[in-house]
């Protein structure tokens, strides 16, 4: 059964710069470490990790939203497509991406929930600071309540894509991280 993540991460940057960061291709991979095929346009392709991952663009509010189709290679075939989305929130001389990955394949689900933090978290905060990695520096956090507008959004969006009557979404989360 399909399950999803949410979580959150701060930064020591405006929101602007992360939105940018993510939708340039050139930045997105100087901090992942891997090229990346993305532009901020709906019905765009967006491959990354040498095509691990692929999707498509689904909608962009510019400097506050991403929403796209995401696929890991890793996922059985008949493994609907998630959808991830991310918003982006300015908390005085920081900033906060609050991401909803929806209908993730619990065979992968652990490896994706920890990817986050390995894959982007960590290496943006990194490329960020220009120096040695303060995990303090980071908080990932599980609000609910901070997220649930973005559930209800990819709900519709989902219901506008298959027209079949949305189905509440699991709000399971993975378990704490240790460092």
């Amino acid at each position: 059964m399909p399950r999803n993540v949410i979580l959150a991460a701060s930064f020591p940057a405006t929101a602007d710069r992360l939105f940018d960061m993510y939708l340039d291709p050139q930045a997105h991979a100087a901090f992942t470490g891997a090229p990346v095929t993305i532009e901020p346009r709906p019905g765009t392709p967006f491959r990354a990790f040498d095509g691990m991952l692929t999707g498509t663009m689904l909608h962009v509010e510019p400097k506050r939203l991403i929403v796209q189709t995401w696929r890991s290679a890793n996922w059985p075939a008949e493994a609907m497509d998630a959808v991830l989305t991310f918003s982006f929130w300015q908390e005085g001389d920081a900033a906060r991406i609050e991401l909803v990955h929806v209908n993730v394949p619990d065979e992968d689900f652990a490896g994706v929930s920890q990817g986050w933090e390995k894959y982007y978290w960590k290496p943006w905060l990194a490329h960020l600071s220009e120096c040695p990695l303060d995990l303090r520096k980071v908080a990932v956090a599980h609000d609910i309540t901070a997220v649930s507008r973005l559930i209800t959004f990819v709900e519709d969006l989902l219901y506008e894509h298959s027209h079949e009557p949305p189905q509440r979404l699991s709000t399971e989360r993975p378990g704490k991280q240790s460092c």
